[in-house]
């Protein structure tokens, strides 16, 4: 998976300037005490490579910034979504969205 997401941005980031990336999502983005989640393989991979990288978001942990909420459904995103990327303007923008919709 971790190998996936970053051959997915690496086209898209550059190696002279920085870029902010925006993890936007439910709890496979936002984590949680029992599980890891994509955020946790990608920053280092990120650096390793030599990216300059910021996360950015309304919420932080060990990781990085994001904005992922435990338990939202795409519904509950759609209403979030403007807002946070208004406040947390992004380069890329990391959707994970439908894993609770029922």
């Amino acid at each position: 998976m971790k190998a996936l997401v970053a051959s997915l941005l690496l086209p898209c980031i550059s190696l002279f300037a920085q870029t902010t990336i925006l993890p936007l999502g439910d709890s496979i983005t936002a984590g949680g005490k029992t599980f890891t989640v994509y955020r946790q393989a990608l920053v280092p991979v990120l650096t390793k490579r030599g990216f300059d990288v910021r996360f950015v978001g309304p919420n932080k942990d060990k990781t990085s910034a994001h904005a992922g909420y435990g338990g939202r459904n795409t519904a509950a995103l759609l209403k979030m979504i403007d807002k946070i990327y208004e406040q947390h303007p992004a380069d890329i923008v990391l959707l994970h969205s439908g894993h609770n919709n029922r």
